[in-house]
């Protein structure tokens, strides 16, 4: 006899909730529930109150219905989410007399049936058969079934492993069935409490439950937490007293947790939310919605492992909410977390709770619309997180802040307040939390970033030690001298800053804006403030008068490199060929010309030179009347070039002081312009040198020279 055709049952959602089949001892049918927990109490909510008796209650993952048997006649049942019952058949496969109690149905739709006294067998029933199929396994507790026959209420699948369990009643413990060979194995201590599991639950994170009866009852009422690993059992509650008890639920949809750490904690402090969802349904859904809206006395400060999608304008860091659109659910555990800081302090302890939402599921995957956290850490089922806030205790601070609150910009602001590690901390502007150690350090700091610095220690007693700073960061004054400047000899150069209001000083030791100067120099200032300030500039002076003597007409060696060298202070210079350069190389015979301009006065020289073979080739050498040294690679030092063997040598150089600035008895060392390693001023200096060497004869030659070259930057 078949019962009504699927389409017109109402299916149930893969929700999790845990459902029950009780009676009433004055009762004579089964009634169908929704087992509920909340903080204060355990009670059913009734869902159906159908005319017949059925136990081994079963969810069926292949078509979200459930099935029950009646325990005596065998007569199997389907029940929908309306509460309707149809009468499928009559298992006539069950052996006569064997009263089957308990039931579950694995992920593959394979319904398993097992009993109480009187039973010794598990059996499969094939619901995909008409009418459906029976297979019996005789149960044994040990391989050779010296354990004698396993006395079961009920039994469930964990949704991850399908590994079969149930309470044995007999040794009073927790065991796993293998429901292919029949093997029964106990596991864990044996309870001296529970008698019997009327109702086995497994949710979606594979946690076990039990809805059972204490030695002495004849009445179920107890709802147990399992431990599935060491069987230990925890009393959640006491809950409504029922007769013939059975259970399921379906563990293969979409489960929410969210916990709090800690659960109790100080104002101005903060704490961590982690949220772990897991999916059984073997699918992956996009374009989900994750809304978390915290408390408003909570800003969220980070976050960790967040899944993918798009957080939501105006939610995430710096705000109470979280929204994740577009967001990617795979098959599996998902775990991320986030933290939130108490924003202010509260005059009276307040409990914060709220519960999060995943939003967006298919609607023809049986799950519900929307799926809300529950705090695991809670024997309430689908509850909200709970956190106490506390109020502070106000005290007197023992030490100050450690750190300069004077800055310029640029610089880094580094702060400290420590009373030690069994303290929170919380560094904050009037806006803006900073950090939650002891210290707190700002690399390159703005003017911007001026402002009172405060930092709250807080004990775990929620006694608050506090202390602020006002830090000002000043700006660098903007000091422009400009550009290098020249001018003629017995001038003057008015020298000008633009202070802005700036207390200034110039090297002199003048604080005004401007400096007249007619000496060859660098020129400074600088700002007396506390951020420095300083510019330069380079004061050049030219000659009222260029003396450049190329001298008579001349014949050279032509086996001696040798050059016309026409150097001047800020000089410019024109040859008869074009070239630009101050030293002119010659390479033939020829009349040479050139134009010298120094910005003050102009002159031209000219020469006529031969080259000739020459027997003393080697004792014509080369010396440089000017040279920068400003490593451009081009004269940048000053020295003789040299070309016959060298027997004696000695430089020497002087300022217009007379003070030695260089000497060098090695003609292939030269001057780089500087004295005791710093940089020497523009202007002339005065050389002597003496050499003596031996010439293409073989002869012995000294010389002695004497000669100005002027320096140039």
């Amino acid at each position: 006899m078949l019962g009504l055709v699927l389409e017109a049952q109402q299916t149930f959602d893969c929700d999790g909730r845990f459902y029950i089949s009780n009676k009433d001892l004055s009762a004579p049918f089964t009634q169908l529930s929704v087992l509920e927990v909340d903080q204060q109490s355990i009670y059913f909510t009734q869902v159906a109150n159908n005319n017949v008796i059925y136990n081994a209650l079963a969810y069926n993952i292949t078509n979200h219905l459930m099935y029950g048997l009646d325990p005596s006649a065998h007569n199997l049942y389907k029940i929908d989410a309306l509460g309707n019952i149809s009468f499928e058949v009559k298992l006539d496969g069950l052996p006569v007399g064997e009263e089957f109690v308990a039931g579950d149905i694995n992920l593959a739709g394979e319904y398993y049936i097992s009993g109480g006294v009187g039973t010794n067998h598990i059996a499969k029933i094939n619901l995909n058969t008409n009418p459906p199929s029976v297979e019996q396994v005789l149960l044994k507790t040990f391989a050779d079934g010296s354990g004698g026959q396993p006395i079961f209420s009920d039994i469930a699948f964990d949704p991850h492993t399908q590994i079969c369990y149930g309470f044995e009643g007999n040794s009073k413990q927790m065991a796993r069935i293998d429901v292919n060979t029949g093997k029964v194995t106990p596991f864990g201590a044996a309870q001296t409490e529970l008698k019997a599991t009327g109702a086995l639950f497994f949710d979606a994170f594979g946690t076990l439950y039990a809805y059972g009866k204490q030695e002495g009852d004849v009445l179920n009422s107890y709802l147990y937490k399992i431990d599935k690993n060491d069987g230990s059992m925890a009393l959640i509650g006491q809950g409504p007293e029922h007769i013939n008890i059975d259970g399921c639920a379906c563990p293969y949809g979409v489960k929410m947790h969210k916990t709090a750490t800690p659960d109790t904690i100080c104002s101005e402090t903060s704490l961590s939310y982690r949220f772990e969802i897991v999916n059984n349904t073997n699918t992956t859904f996009n374009n989900l919605i994750f809304e978390e809206t915290l408390n408003p006395l909570l800003t969220i400060t980070e976050y960790e492992n967040l899944p993918n999608g798009s957080i939501a304008p105006g939610t995430g860091l710096g705000h109470a909410s979280l929204t994740i659109n577009n967001m990617t659910l795979e098959p599996g555990e998902t775990a991320f977390s986030l933290t939130a800081v108490v924003n202010q302090s509260i005059q009276s302890e307040r409990v914060l709770a709220n519960q999060c939402e995943l939003l967006g599921f298919p609607t023809n995957l049986n799950l519900p619309n929307v799926v809300s956290t529950d705090d695991p850490t809670t024997f309430a089922f689908d509850d909200s997180t709970r956190v106490l806030v506390k109020t502070l205790i106000e005290l007197d601070a023992p030490i100050d802040i450690t750190g300069s609150g004077n800055l310029c910009e640029g610089d880094d602001l580094a702060l400290s307040f420590s009373l030690g590690d069994n303290f929170t901390y919380n560094w904050h502007t009037p806006n803006i939390r900073l950090s939650d150690t002891s210290q707190f350090n700002l690399e390159n700091i703005n003017q911007g970033e001026s402002g009172i610095y405060s930092v709250a220690a807080i004990d775990e007693f929620c006694q608050v030690f506090r202390d602020s700073l006002a830090v000002m960061v000043d700006t660098f004054p903007l000091l422009d001298l400009g550009e290098d400047q020249r001018n003629c000899e017995g001038d003057t150069i008015v020298l000008n800053v633009a202070n802005n209001g700036v207390d200034i000083e110039w090297q002199n030791g003048a604080k005004i804006p401007t400096l007249t100067v007619n000496q060859i120099g660098t020129y400074w200032i600088q700002s007396t403030g506390n951020c420095v300030t300083r510019d330069s500039v380079e004061v050049l002076f030219s000659p009222n008068q260029i003396d450049v003597v190329l001298g008579a007409d001349t014949s050279i060696c032509e086996s001696v490199p040798f050059g016309l060298d026409v150097t001047v202070l800020n000089g410019t210079y024109l040859w008869n060929d074009g070239s630009t350069e101050a030293i002119f190389p010659i390479n033939e015979d020829g009349n040479y010309t050139v134009q010298i301009d120094n910005g003050c006065v102009q002159t031209s020289e000219e020469i006529n030179v031969e080259l000739v073979e020459c027997s003393e080739a080697c004792s014509q050498f080369w010396i440089p009347t000017a040279f920068s040294p400003n490593q451009d690679g081009k004269n940048d030092v000053f020295g003789a070039n040299i070309l016959c063997p060298v027997l004696d040598y000695d430089l020497q150089i002087f300022n217009r002081w007379g003070q030695r600035v260089f000497q060098a008895s090695d003609w292939t060392e030269s001057w780089d312009g500087t004295y005791k390693k710093n940089p020497q001023a523009i202007g002339a200096y005065i050389w002597t040198m003496q050499v003596r060497l031996i010439n293409d004869f073989g002869e012995e030659r000294q010389y002695i020279y004497q000669g100005n070259v002027v320096l140039i930057r």
